[in-house]
């Protein structure tokens, strides 16, 4: 399971084009090489440190544990390429992020007590 883990964390960071430094700097972790560890499957990434890439990536903690890497793919909402992201770019893009899969969490449970 670690190695799938690893495997879509660098996945998804690739994705948005976001280096391990930023990754870190994002993280509030000290190391690129940290990240490196991660991704590797070298290193057991923390609950929070996990649920934080999440919010970043605009995924639910489920979608990390996906075998299928076009599934993963598929889920990462809002996903774009894009360069020269600040680091103030990159927590406002989470926030955002959180908020939309806030919402649609609410519209799912709202939607399956309409249907109940």
């Amino acid at each position: 399971m670690k190695e799938i883990i690893a495997r879509n964390l660098g996945l998804l960071r690739s994705k948005l084009n976001l280096t391990q430094a930023e990754m870190a700097n994002y993280l509030g972790i000290n190391s690129r090489e940290l990240i490196s560890y991660y991704e590797k499957g070298e290193r057991d990434i923390p609950l929070g440190v996990l649920e934080s890439c999440c919010n970043l990536f605009g995924i639910d903690l489920i979608d990390m544990f996906e075998e299928n890497e076009d599934l993963v793919k598929a889920n990462m909402h809002l996903a774009y390429r894009a360069d020269n992201l600040t680091q103030d770019d990159i927590q406002a893009i989470s926030k955002f992020k959180k908020i939309i899969n806030n919402y649609q969490r609410i519209n799912r449970i709202l939607d399956s007590s309409d249907n109940g």
